[in-house]
């Protein structure tokens, strides 16, 4: 039986990519600026950058996920969406 994702809620996807690149950029983005601290080079940038781009990283990248969710919300208007044949127990739920 064929479905089709007709919607994505905008705001939930954002509020998600956000959790999780947010989690993400917690771990990786100190580690950078321990490495920037302990091996400095010349390319690096300043540890006050690294840590300004562990909070804008996230809200970009969410920011990102929004539009995209909004124009596939237009677009699949238009289309019907993705058809798929998912299996039963994955729309059991629903």
């Amino acid at each position: 039986m064929m479905k089709s994702v007709r919607k994505i809620d905008v705001l939930s996807l954002a509020k998600t990519v956000l959790l999780v690149y947010g989690f993400f950029s917690l771990i990786f983005f100190p580690l950078y600026a321990l490495k920037t601290i302990v091996f400095p080079t010349k390319q690096d940038p300043s540890v006050g950058l690294i840590m300004f781009m562990m909070v804008l990283y996230p809200l970009m990248v969410a920011f990102v996920a929004a539009c995209m969710a909004w124009v596939y919300n237009l677009c699949a208007t238009w289309t019907g969406g993705i058809k798929m044949d998912p299996p039963y127990v994955m729309w059991k739920q629903f």
